[in-house]
């Protein structure tokens, strides 16, 4: 009985494959307006409302029912009979990770359907060459300064870990409102979590992450204090069904930039200044000559968050890029991991059509 259900539920997942192939905007309109819709409100206002991160609870009972099964396993294990054991278990884990797969697509991932946020063919008739990148660091190096002159010290506290829930309602209030301006869906109340031991996910060149199988967002506890606000924002798009990586790093930008909080528009600008000194565009004479425009606060701020990642050295950077890399492809996404650096040409796209959001000028 349990192989006919899980047959058919594979076989329901592909057939609602085949509808969005098909009829996009009928299963896209279903899937965002009425299906995830319910399925989020019926998660944050149950799970959503515990103090603590729900991922540590179903890693406990995942660690217990694997106990479970070890332990009725391990004192036959070298019996004959027991041979038909590994088969049954080769069997099984074929089995549920079809379902982990199926529940992937349900939970969160018939999103990577929609169209981008930012679709490429818009941005695509801008001209971003090595000027626009350059002229674009040096407006942001100068509102940068601006901002962290006229930051005190109760601005600095309000992005401490103790503060996380406060800055969390703050983000999601902006996020939703930035979301609806925008035409796209922003039901219920995302939770992004502190996720402890620190450097759980810095290790492996991760800020935060969204897991869909616990509708939650989490931000590494180790990630220096300036860099939350923007890696909290980016991981809240994403549960709301934001799935291109650039679009949430746009939508993080955006969000921060329209808080109140001087602190919170200081940590987008930052991170919003990271991917412009990062992009191929950029040769290292206007990165030297637009770096010494930096005030020394500003470049003491950056040494320390350099300072705090350095604490958690990558581990298989290589694999993590491949395994990432390769997820990205195979979800549709053609640009990968450079798909973070999509950030620019959206910002420079919006900055045309939308210059109401930006109020760092």
């Amino acid at each position: 009985m349990l192989v006919s259900k899980t047959v058919k539920f594979v076989a329901l997942t592909f057939i609602v494959h085949l509808g969005f192939l098909w009829f996009p905007q009928t299963f896209l309109f279903w899937y965002q307006y009425w299906f995830f819709p319910v399925l989020r409100k019926l998660y944050d206002f149950t799970f959503g409302l515990s103090p603590f991160p729900v991922i540590y609870f179903v890693f406990f009972l995942l660690v217990v029912y694997g106990s479970i099964q070890l332990t009725n396993w391990w004192p036959y294990r070298t019996e004959i009979k027991y041979r038909f054991f590994y088969k049954y278990s080769a069997y099984n884990i074929g089995k549920y990770s079809l379902v982990f797969i199926c529940c992937f697509f349900w939970f969160w991932g018939f999103h990577y359907y929609q169209k981008d946020f930012v679709p490429k063919e818009k941005y695509d008739t801008l001209s971003i060459d090595q000027t626009y990148v350059k002229t674009e660091v040096l407006r942001v190096v100068l509102t940068i300064n601006e901002i962290r002159k006229n930051l005190s010290h109760s601005d600095f506290q309000s992005l401490q870990y103790s503060q996380t829930e406060n800055m969390e309602m703050e983000i999601r209030n902006v996020l939703k409102k930035t979301m609806t301006s925008f035409g796209y869906p922003a039901e219920g109340r995302v939770r992004v979590r502190s996720l402890a031991p620190e450097g759980c996910l810095l290790r492996f060149s991760t800020a935060g992450i969204y897991i869909p199988y616990v509708f939650e967002g989490h931000v590494d506890k180790g990630l220096h204090a300036l860099q939350v606000p923007f890696t909290l924002a980016h991981e809240m798009a994403h549960g709301y069904g934001i799935t291109d990586e650039g679009d949430c790093n746009t939508l993080a930008y955006l969000v921060c930039l329209q808080s109140k909080n001087k602190a919170i528009q200081y940590s987008g600008l930052l991170a919003y200044l990271r991917y412009l000194w990062n992009d191929s565009r950029m040769d290292s004479v206007d990165k030297n000559s637009l770096r010494d425009l930096l005030s020394p606060e500003v470049k003491n701020d950056i040494m320390e968050m350099k300072g705090q990642s350095d604490k958690y050295p990558d581990v298989f950077p290589r694999l993590r890029e491949f395994l990432y890399e390769s997820y990205l492809l195979c979800m549709g996404v053609d640009d990968g991991l450079m798909s973070y650096y999509s950030i620019i040409d959206k910002i420079a796209f919006l900055q045309k059509e939308n210059p109401e959001y930006f109020n760092d000028k």
